[in-house]
């Protein structure tokens, strides 16, 4: 039996904690970025409901994007010590 519900509040969570560990983002950010990535809602739509503009949105995801970028780039001398 399939469980849309569940699954979307298990994605949502995942979000959450994702965006937090990734440079301590607001509850407003979180919700932003979430809506973006996870819902796939489209940016103006995005920007009219937080009252961002896009510079702030792109910043936004430009931090997200580096958090990211660093914390792969720390894990992977650990996935070649694995491998080799």
């Amino acid at each position: 039996m399939s469980d849309p519900a569940g699954r979307s509040a298990r994605i949502r969570a995942k979000a959450d904690a994702l965006a937090r560990q990734l440079g301590g983002c607001t509850k407003r950010e979180i919700e932003m970025l979430t809506r973006y990535y996870v819902d796939g809602a489209p940016e103006g739509e995005i920007l009219a409901a937080f009252g961002a503009s896009q510079e702030e949105f792109a910043r936004l995801r430009a931090r997200l994007r580096a958090s990211l970028t660093t914390q792969l780039a720390a894990r992977r001398p650990l996935a070649k010590a694995a491998a080799g």
